[in-house]
């Protein structure tokens, strides 16, 4: 069985996309690009996740700050 030589579409679609914009015009430019997780507890650091700090899901139900704060105690 023989298979007909096309021509190179994945470097040809490529080059067509290689200036395109693909920021989702929808988005709302005040807000950020963080989750919030505020009362819930860091499982990495034990501590309070605040309104303002910026977290993420670690496994299926819980939450960590993305970047833990300080320990100052």
């Amino acid at each position: 069985m023989t298979f007909p030589i096309l021509p190179n579409r994945p470097a040809v679609a490529g080059s067509a996309l290689q200036g395109a914009d693909f920021t989702d015009s929808r988005a709302d430019l005040g807000t950020d690009h963080f989750s919030h997780a505020p009362g819930r507890t860091c499982k990495k650091c034990d501590r309070p996740i605040e309104a303002r700090q910026p977290a993420r899901r670690s496994g299926a139900d819980d939450w960590v700050h993305d970047v833990c704060p300080d320990v100052t105690d």
